[in-house]
């Protein structure tokens, strides 16, 4: 399976299903429906978790989950839908046009869409918590999921369960703490 390794709060936003779209500088050699493993990088960029949209994505998060973000861990898996050019994303992309105003503002406030950039849109399949450890690297790299799992399996003497998910803008966050509504590591 691919991963792509994203610094916090920005792995985080996808894991609770707040963020819906990544943009990169590049366009990735993805199909739509290939499933991609979302990997919280060892860096946090502490400025950004104050901005307005993040503050705003991250508030809930931080009352439900405490303020610790896991690093170094992949959070979840997403289903790829497709890397839509920024300046063409109107027309392009029918689930961007259809957003009202205060969603597309919303989004855009957690993501750089300047032109010659790609949106990579996403759809939250299945969540860890608090997360599978991984080494990260740059661009998409390779991640044995299967691998990884049956490895944790072994060390915690449990096995690990996939819990699909859809796509929902109410960020996605564990009921009761860890495990309630998230894939148990």
């Amino acid at each position: 399976m691919k991963a792509l390794t994203l610094w916090q709060p920005w792995a985080t936003l996808i894991d609770i299903g707040a963020k819906l779209y990544e943009t990169r500088s590049w366009k990735p050699k993805l199909w739509p429906g290939h499933l991609l493993a979302i990997h919280a990088g060892k860096r946090i960029a502490e400025d950004a978790l104050w901005n307005g949209a993040m503050n705003e994505a991250m508030r809930e998060y931080w009352r439900e989950c405490g303020s610790e973000l896991s690093q170094g861990k992949v959070l979840c898996v997403v289903r790829f839908r497709g890397a839509f050019q920024t300046e063409r994303i109107d027309e392009d992309d029918p689930d961007w046009a259809a957003m009202d105003e205060g969603a597309r503002t919303f989004e855009m406030g957690l993501g750089d869409f300047s032109p010659g950039r790609y949106a990579w849109k996403f759809d939250l399949v299945c969540r860890f918590w608090p997360g599978i450890p991984a080494r990260g690297a740059q661009k998409l790299w390779e991640f044995d999921l299967e691998g990884a799992l049956r490895e944790m399996g072994t060390r915690n003497g449990t096995g690990t369960s996939f819990e699909r998910r859809s796509n929902l803008r109410t960020p996605v966050l564990p009921e009761d703490g860890p495990g309630g509504d998230c894939c148990e590591t």
